[in-house]
């Protein structure tokens, strides 16, 4: 029907429309025919079920990567080693937020493992194919300490998509963040560095990157290099022994007084990577300051206090040091045996049962489980983010739930 045709018809209804809307009333009218027109021109091949958009989705947010170890460096005189990793088969990687972190998933001794790892490469390079994560050797370790023993050139691995949400935002950040940073804590902010310099990030970097010794620092010449070509990002070493004023270094632990000397101006964001003790110590120098806790943000580690120290912890006299845990997955049982000084997650990992997990810090949900009898403990800075309905409905993030008697967890993988 032409527009002449419609628009007498809407005239005799005493219908008034503009040249816009008949245009809009026209192109509706002929859909059906348009379909019917282009669905007969088609050819008559099936289609292969394929859509770039789906793909690219796929592309984004896998449910797992599998990953080849390409190069290895060594660091700290073999107390830990870089691993550049690339996807097997070749192409780039997802995409991340400067601080994200990878877990990986490996067997080792006889156990299903999870491990996470923050990037330390610049959000830039997962477009070059790439992803740098850096491990250290921690006395008694178990599962990181096997990885450094065993990963080679050539190696294949299976890894998480990057995760996590220690990275800057500017609506809550601000323009600036003051990054503190103990040991192998340097990594994500390693990343964060990297970021600012290849433009993939925008905002002000000032760390304080504490260390026993020069020894002890990992990452120090990029980062030099990185600060002397972009004034956004600045560093200082603060060392307990053998620090050197001349070279702009300081002296003893990151104190209250130190954070007040660098600090930048304004209301900025705090961002704390660690250990779990360095953390602690960190906020009671920044609650003297007055930092209000909203503006602090610390990256997820796993617990490694002494569970009769924390709050709420029940005497351990007359406990024994193992319970039995019984592992429920679907129709299938197992009695295994738990110890009290380790988490869950642990215990199930041990036996060689494979357990959902990511972030091992209490944050991410993914190893959460039902506790369907038995009494835990999860000490409390570690149970921030377990939602009300999940602690009266009795769930547990069960990579930092202690038993105190024995217990019957039931895991989900849906």
């Amino acid at each position: 029907m032409s527009r002449l045709k419609v628009k007498e018809k809407l005239e005799k209804l005493k219908i008034r429309v503009s040249n816009s809307s008949l245009r809009d009333i026209l192109r509706t009218k002929n859909l059906s025919k348009k379909r019917e027109e282009t669905i007969a021109a088609a050819p008559e091949s099936t289609a292969d079920g394929t859509f770039a958009i789906n793909a690219h989705a796929r592309h984004l947010h896998p449910d797992s990567l599998r990953l080849v170890v390409r190069d290895i460096e060594e660091r700290l005189e073999g107390g830990a080693k870089s691993y550049l990793l690339v996807a097997d088969g070749g192409g780039p990687l997802p995409g991340f937020r400067a601080g994200q972190y990878l877990s990986f998933r490996f067997e080792s001794g006889g156990s299903n493992v999870t491990r996470a790892y923050s990037i330390c490469s610049s959000p830039a390079d997962a477009a070059n194919g790439f992803y740098i994560v850096t491990v250290k050797r921690t006395p008694g370790g178990f599962a990181g300490n096997a990885l450094l023993d065993s990963l080679k050139i050539g190696d294949k691995i299976v890894s998480s998509a990057p995760e996590g949400n220690f990275f800057h935002e500017k609506l809550r950040d601000g323009d600036d963040i003051l990054a503190i940073a103990g040991g192998s804590g340097i990594t994500p902010f390693v990343s964060m560095a990297g970021a600012i310099r290849d433009g993939a990030e925008d905002f002000g970097l000032t760390l304080l990157y504490g260390a026993k010794d020069r020894g002890g620092l990992l990452y120090r010449e990029q980062l030099d290099r990185i600060s002397a070509v972009c004034g956004r990002v600045r560093v200082v070493y603060v060392l307990e022994e053998g620090a050197d004023a001349d070279k702009g270094e300081e002296s003893g632990f990151i104190t209250a007084d130190i954070i007040r000397k660098y600090k930048p101006e304004g209301d900025c964001g705090v961002f704390v990577c660690g250990s779990a003790a360095m953390k602690r110590y960190i906020r009671g120098q920044l609650a003297e300051l007055g930092v209000p806790s909203g503006r602090i943000r610390a990256e997820g580690s796993p617990f490694d206090g002494d569970l009769t120290e924390q709050p709420g912890y029940p005497k351990a006299d007359g406990l024994p040091d193992t319970f039995p845990l019984t592992v429920r997955l679907g129709l299938v049982e197992t009695v295994i045996e738990a110890r009290r000084d380790e988490p869950l997650l642990v215990s199930i990992e041990r036996a060689g049962i494979a357990a959902p997990s990511r972030c091992r810090s209490g944050e991410c949900g993914w190893c959460r489980a039902k506790i369907v009898s038995g009494d835990v403990y999860v000490p409390p800075e570690y149970d921030v983010s377990r939602r009300r309905m999940d602690r009266e409905f009795g769930y547990a993030h069960i990579c930092c739930t202690f038993p105190l008697s024995p217990v019957t967890v039931e895991i989900s993988y849906t």
